[in-house]
């Protein structure tokens, strides 16, 4: 059984549910560098004891503003960060393995 509901993520945690699963698709990218940590405590406030937290971003091996294209049409004032940046959010939260493909 899958319901989907559209709803900003800092206002999950006041929908008085948990999930055994959360997938993040694509989200990172949008709630910006400050947001980061409050993303992470959003999902773990939600996230039932054993459960799975998916969380898909594009990063890069080093810092950069991104490709002028990509910002003009599909990233809006965004600035990719690099892999390495991500890893300190990650250790306070949730996760516990990660898969990189290169």
């Amino acid at each position: 059984f899958l319901t989907v509901e559209l709803m900003d993520y800092r206002d999950i945690p006041k929908c008085g549910q948990t999930f055994d699963r959360i997938v993040s698709v694509g989200m990172v990218e949008h709630v910006g560098r400050d947001n980061y940590q409050l993303f992470m405590d959003c999902a773990k406030a939600v996230l039932k004891p054993g459960g799975l937290f998916l969380l898909h971003f594009i990063s890069a091996l080093k810092e950069h503003p991104g490709d002028p294209w990509i910002k003009k049409y599909i990233f809006l004032a965004v600035s990719f960060r690099a892999c390495g940046k991500c890893f300190p959010v990650r250790r306070r939260t949730v996760f516990t393995r990660w898969t990189w493909k290169i």
